[in-house]
């Protein structure tokens, strides 16, 4: 799919007043479910694809246009410690 900023925001504008939009890219590999890959060249930064994730958030009224802000996250997240993990699971679990 390619998402056009300016197209998005000016369709919801019309709706509803847009305050700021925020668009985080990960240019990281995803797939293999079911046997479907999308090419790797696909990912790759130069190309401009990725997955995205947008957050818009809206204004209560249209003074200003909508602050847009477009970022590319690191490949992949640290990963927590098996302790870390471990504490996360027993806070979800048991009311503290």
């Amino acid at each position: 799919m390619v998402l056009n900023v300016d197209e998005l925001v000016s369709c919801i504008n019309a709706v509803r007043p847009v305050e700021e939009v925020i668009i985080q890219k990960s240019y990281e590999i995803l797939g293999g479910e079911s046997r479907r890959f999308l090419p790797k060249e696909c990912y790759y930064p130069e190309t401009g694809t990725a997955a995205t994730a947008v957050f818009i958030q809206f204004a209560g009224n249209q003074d200003s246009p909508p602050k847009i802000t477009i970022e590319a996250r690191p490949d992949g997240a640290p990963l927590a410690s098996p302790l870390d993990r471990s504490i996360r699971l027993l806070k979800r679990v048991l009311p503290i």
